[in-house]
């Protein structure tokens, strides 16, 4: 089977979602791996990762600038797939040309979430910024031209479906093959010291996290540093104390780091397609609190602390746990978790359907 596997526009140093990236890559060396495929893959001068035996086509037009990559996603894609042969065009972060679908392969795409339209449900209103109107564009192309949809989890299969039947159209069939991890590398050594992972947007709750947590700090007395990475919203305020160390966006290494040199990490959001950053960290070796949401309990099972969003006791209680968690509890997560999330699994459940439509 032959497949063109496209992540030239994707750069690490630029993009919004480090996970789709740390994903699309994953999955793509799971891919080289898998027998009897063939694989091209439509990379970039900076975005070109291990995939023995792969072969790599360089494109940098889709990361020169906004109209380069407009063109490359509606234009160049499609067209560079074409000269590859392949009977398959995959495309891992889920958005397909509504200009130029392709015309002599099978398209299929990994749909993470329907995070273009959540900022509209959270502030009342429907946005129509271009951007935005692109994005609808290119999800529906994703769901009228491609032969199948891969995804995370049920919950988002489910969303894939309502937004579909909201927009009347029939979509195909929608496969849930999971996510993958690296191997587990914990470390059992904590400081004390907790990491919030923030963001800007609203469904992500930076701005109630960080209220909590300073809460939590002066009423339970604790001494550690409050480490925060990612960047929160402007009207987030992060407390001007000694203890609350504001990181901003981190690359993996460091951030691996400091989840491992962590007591807790919390992860707070009302929307997520899985919610990957619970589950690295506990891979990691340090106990996580996260949103009680159909997606990461979905993804995450018996395995860390989930507390209910809005509610500072159940906050509380859960970051107090996590703190107190003993290695042996951690220990069995990891092996849980890593044996239901592996790049192998997923690779296995991508090529047996790509193989049932082929």
């Amino acid at each position: 089977m032959h497949i063109c596997y496209s992540i030239a526009d994707q750069n690490f140093n630029t993009a919004q979602s480090m996970g789709i990236c740390k994903i699309s890559q994953g999955l793509l060396t799971a891919l080289a791996a898998a027998d009897d495929v063939s694989l091209d893959v439509l990379a970039n001068s900076v975005n070109t990762p291990s995939a023995p035996g792969a072969k790599f086509h360089v494109h940098d037009s889709p990361i020169s600038g906004k109209v380069g990559r407009v063109m490359w996603d509606q234009f160049g894609c499609t067209a560079a797939a074409a000269r590859t042969g392949a009977e398959w065009l995959f495309l891992p972060k889920g958005y397909a040309s509504f200009l130029k679908p392709p015309r002599r392969q099978k398209q299929a795409c990994y749909v993470h979430d329907v995070i273009f339209d959540l900022p509209d449900k959270f502030a009342g209103k429907r946005s129509n910024t271009i951007e935005t109107r692109i994005l609808r564009a290119s999800f529906r192309a994703t769901l009228e031209d491609s032969t199948v949809i891969f995804t995370n989890t049920e919950f988002s299969r489910q969303e894939i479906m309502n937004w579909a039947t909201e927009h009347t159209i029939d979509p195909p069939p929608i496969h849930v093959v999971g996510y993958g991890f690296d191997e587990p590398n914990p470390m059992f050594t904590h400081s004390d010291q907790v990491v919030l992972f923030l963001a800007p947007f609203p469904f992500k709750r930076a701005t109630e996290t960080v209220a909590f947590t300073e809460r939590w700090r002066v009423e339970s007395g604790y001494q550690g540093k409050i480490v925060c990475v990612g960047t929160p919203a402007d009207d987030t305020d992060i407390p001007d104390h000694a203890q609350w160390d504001l990181r901003g966006r981190v690359g993996h290494t460091e951030l691996q780091g400091l989840v491992q040199a962590a007591q807790a990490t919390v992860y707070a959001s009302s929307h997520e397609g899985f919610g990957m950053p619970p589950v690295e960290s506990i891979l990691w070796g340090t106990a996580s609190v996260y949103s009680d949401i159909p997606p990461t309990v979905e993804a995450l099972g018996e395995c860390g602390y989930a507390f209910e969003n809005g509610n500072y006791e159940s906050y509380r209680d859960q970051l107090n746990r996590a703190i107190a968690t003993p290695q042996a509890t951690v220990e069995a997560w990891i092996g849980d978790l890593s044996a239901r999330h592996t790049w192998a699994l997923v690779s296995e459940r991508v090529v047996a359907a790509l193989r049932s439509y082929s």
